[in-house]
């Protein structure tokens, strides 16, 4: 839904803020074995049941690095021994790391700590399940207005691409549409197939009840929607209405008082809709155009007009279909700081009343600006 010049910025810079940021530092048990590790986890568990041992985990480290200086040490003594820490002659060096807390308090740390991961990730299951239904639910509820919004986008595609496309498809229908310009047609479905489920997103992420969380890594058209309101929202950065309110991002739309938002307007849900049907516009035209001038150059002729749907002659014979051009997958983008799955913001709340086809095209220039 964007431009690739836009996407190619955007890329670029990420690629700049990867190269510049410095490695993240290790973690501390990074370094550790699977048993050092789990008795690290258990010290830190302890530490926190029973503030007598709240330098468990640091004993642990010590322990861990003082018995790795030892191994280093014997095997440099006995070239080509490997060490072996169960050895009886091990056993005087290992006395020597004395533990404060007793083998009784350690392992019920130990089952203690297994316990409350146990019921983690059962709440989690519960909470993936539960957030799943209120989804389902939702894509349901939603349905009917996806459609609504779905029918008056196509109504306003067609327009956008020609008023002759426009009286073709209300008063002849699809199959009408074909007959005459089959190009057009063609490439208008597929662009209209590509953004029934962009529209579908649109309206379930701002979803009053918030049961739809974004989901960028996964859903695709989540991950469109994120980079046409993260990009549209840095474009529009600054930008005042005729009546003085000031441009705010989603983000911070939502955490203003009644009076602050009063003072300002944001992308809304049909703001989003509208700049992308201004590009698909676009788009249709220019891919129909390179699709009949490429027809004509292979020698085929049309020989109807659209102007006159039911009385259109026949095309000339042999007239290849032509497959539509489906638009470039959305590549993974970071996520915008949008309102996401937080508080939804409400499809008219800073939405200007009047002039809004002017601010809607204005809106369009600013996302999709080539």
């Amino acid at each position: 839904m964007v431009t690739a010049a836009t996407t190619a910025a955007t890329e670029a810079a990420m690629r700049a803020i990867q190269s510049t940021a410095p490695p993240p530092k290790p973690s501390v048990t990074e370094q550790l074995s699977d048993d050092d590790r789990r008795d690290y986890e258990v010290a830190e568990h302890l530490a926190r049941m029973d503030p007598r041992y709240a330098d468990a985990p640091k004993i642990i480290l010590e322990h861990v690095s003082r018995a790795e200086d030892y191994a280093a040490r014997w095997e440099a003594a006995n070239p080509g021994k490997e060490f072996d820490a169960t050895d009886d002659e091990h056993d005087d060096f290992f006395s020597t790391l004395q533990r404060p807390w007793t083998s009784n308090d350690f392992n019920e740390a130990k089952i203690d700590l297994s316990a409350e991961k146990k019921l983690a990730k059962f709440k989690e299951e519960q909470q993936g399940s539960l957030q799943g239904l209120h989804r389902d639910q939702a894509h349901m509820e939603l349905a009917p207005v996806v459609e609504r919004k779905f029918v008056e986008a196509t109504t306003e595609l067609a327009r956008a691409v020609g008023d002759d496309i426009h009286k073709a498809l209300t008063t002849v229908g699809w199959d009408g549409l074909h007959k005459t310009d089959p190009v057009t047609a063609q490439v208008l479905a597929a662009t209209l197939d590509q953004l029934h489920p962009f529209i579908e997103a649109a309206i379930e992420i701002d979803d009053p009840r918030q049961r739809v969380r974004i989901n960028t890594k996964e859903n695709q058209m989540h991950a469109q929607w994120n980079q046409v309101v993260t990009v549209g929202e840095s474009r529009l950065s600054g930008q005042q209405l005729d009546d003085g309110r000031v441009f705010a991002r989603r983000a911070d739309y939502v955490r203003m008082n009644p009076s602050q938002q009063a003072a300002h307007w944001y992308l809304t849900t049909d703001m989003i809709i509208k700049g992308a049907l201004d590009y698909a516009a676009d788009q249709v035209k220019i891919v129909s155009e390179n699709q009949k001038a490429k027809l004509k150059s292979l020698g085929f002729v049309r020989q109807d007009s659209i102007a006159n749907p039911n009385g259109a002659s026949p095309a000339t014979p042999g007239v290849p279909s032509v497959p539509s051009t489906p638009a470039a997958p959305a590549s993974e983008k970071p996520v915008s700081p949008t309102v996401g799955s937080g508080a939804k913001i409400d499809d008219t709340g800073g939405a200007p009343k009047s002039g809004e086809a002017a601010l809607m095209q204005q809106i369009s220039g600013i996302l999709f600006r080539k």
